[in-house]
């Protein structure tokens, strides 16, 4: 399967209502997937309610995305 070439961005809603806000953008995959681990962590720490999600251009729906409920965490993420 090639390599997509395609712009990343992980968003993150508070809300169904409320627009995606954009926390960063790439043009690797590899670089967003850790990127949205990065944003997940710190809106856990944040205890954050909402969605993240990878979204990329050419895709009608995100890649990955998370639900977050008053920073509860679904992921497992390793401990640092």
């Amino acid at each position: 399967m090639p390599a997509s070439t395609g712009r990343f961005e992980i968003a993150f809603s508070a809300s169904s209502r409320e627009p995606r806000i954009v926390l960063c953008a790439t043009n690797d995959a590899n670089a967003a997937t850790m990127a949205f681990h990065t944003q997940l962590a710190e809106l856990c720490k944040k205890r954050e309610t909402g969605e993240l999600m990878v979204l990329e251009d050419q895709a009608a729906q995100p890649l990955l995305r998370q639900p977050l409920h008053n920073g509860s965490r679904l992921l497992h993420l390793p401990a640092h």
